[in-house]
C-alpha cells in the first residue's frame, strides 16, 4: 500500500507500523525542525546542516519527511530493531531521492551509546523513559544538539496510573484538568535531569500535547553551571 503524506510518498505493510493519527504530530514537528535552523558544529564553531537520526522509525516516513520539507536538515539515518523492515526503510528512503540510507537494524540505546547525531527523534511506542539517558549520552559529543521525544504513556504521566508515574518518572502526576500540561512538565523534568548528567541544560523549543500523547522538541545546551540550573527547576 503507498501512502503519501506531507511531501513524502511511501509504501508500507511487511509488518511496518503506520499511525494515520499521528500526522499532525509529524507535521508540527517537521515545521519545528525546519524552524530550528542549522546547528553550530563544536568542533569549529560554524553553522552546519542537522544530522539527524529517526528512532524507532517503522516505515521511516518521519525522518523522509524531515529530509524532504527543510533545507537545514543534512543527513538522515534510520534506527528500527525489526531487522525485517531494514529493506523497506531502504527503498521507502530510495523512492523518495535519499540514496544509500543509513539504516541502524538494532537496540536504540546501543547505537545511540556508538554514534553521535546533531538530532536524534525518539518516538517509540509506549513510554520513552528507558531511552532518554543514552540519547543524551549521544551528543556529549558534540557538545550541543536537539532531542525530539513522543511520549504515548499519558495513563501513567497524567495520573491514572499514579504510583507507575512516580516509579518511571520520579514525579507526582495530576489527574485533573491540567494533566496534560502536567505530562509535559513531567517529562521535561526527567529529561533535565538525565542531561544534567552529561552537563547538559536543556532549552525548551516546541511542547504540545494531543489526544494520547505528549510531545517535546528541545536544545541541549553543554555547561555545568547551565546544567545545575537546569537541574534546579526540573525539581
Amino acid at each position: 500500500m503507498i501512502v503519501s503524506e506531507g511531501k513524502a510518498r511511501i509504501k508500507i505493510g511487511g509488518g511496518a507500523f503506520f499511525n494515520p493519527s499521528m500526522r499532525l504530530n509529524r507535521d508540527l514537528s517537521s515545521l519545528a525542525v525546519g524552524a530550528i535552523g542549522k546547528i553550530e558544529d563544536g568542533k569549529n564553531g560554524r553553522a552546519k546542516k542537522l544530522e539527524a537520526l529517526d528512532g524507532f522509525c517503522a516505515s521511516g516516513i518521519r525522518g523522509i519527511r524531515y529530509k524532504l520539507e527543510n533545507e537545514n536538515v543534512g543527513k538522515v539515518s534510520f534506527l528500527d530493531a525489526n531487522k525485517l523492515l531494514a529493506a523497506l526503510i531502504e527503498k521507502n528512503a530510495a523512492r523518495n531521492g535519499i540514496k544509500k540510507a543509513q539504516v541502524f537494524s538494532e537496540d536504540f540505546c546501543k547505537a545511540a551509546y556508538s554514534n553521535s547525531f546533531d538530532f536524534v527523534e525518539l518516538d517509540p511506542f509506549g513510554s520513552p523513559m528507558p531511552f532518554v539517558y543514552d540519547a543524551v549520552r549521544s551528543f556529549s559529543m558534540r557538545k550541543a544538539g536537539v532531542l525530539s521525544v513522543t511520549a504515548t504513556d499519558t495513563a501513567v504521566l497524567c495520573g491514572a496510573k499514579h504510583d507507575a508515574c512516580i516509579k518511571n518518572y520520579g514525579s507526582v502526576p495530576l489527574n485533573n484538568e491540567f494533566c496534560h500540561e502536567n505530562a509535559i512538565r513531567i517529562l521535561l523534568s526527567f529529561i533535565a535531569r538525565a542531561a544534567s548528567q552529561f552537563n547538559f541544560a536543556i532549552r525548551p523549543l516546541v511542547c504540545f500535547s494531543k489526544r494520547h500523547y505528549v510531545k517535546c522538541i528541545l536544545r541541549l545546551e553543554f555547561g555545568a553551571g547551565q546544567a545545575v540550573e537546569s537541574a534546579k527547576l526540573a525539581n
